[in-house]
């Protein structure tokens, strides 16, 4: 795959995400209280479920960027960012808007 291919697929595959979230958006519109709380409470327990996967995606993801030459600032911001966000317990805040 080519420089110009690979644009292609990344312009391609944006505006199919951005056709999905408008439609995401309409659907949201029209959605109960309670459905809204059920697809949040959903989303809150698929974070916990998979906390160490992304975190190690993350890891990988810092790494790639130390070994690109990313400053140690990004990394360290990206290292600390489990500990900084952990004591928000988003899954509870998720559950504790309704």
């Amino acid at each position: 795959m080519n420089d110009s291919t690979a644009a292609n697929d990344v312009r391609a595959l944006i505006a199919s995400l951005g056709q999905l979230a408008r439609d995401a958006s309409r659907e949201l519109a029209r959605a109960g209280t309670a459905a809204k709380n059920h697809a949040l409470e959903a989303a809150a327990d698929s974070l916990v479920d998979r906390e160490k996967t992304i975190l190690a995606a993350n890891a990988r993801d810092v790494k790639a960027g130390e070994e690109q030459g990313a400053g140690a600032r990004a990394g360290a911001r990206h290292e600390q960012a489990p500990e900084r966000h952990r004591h928000r317990e988003p899954e509870r805040a998720c559950r504790e808007a309704r």
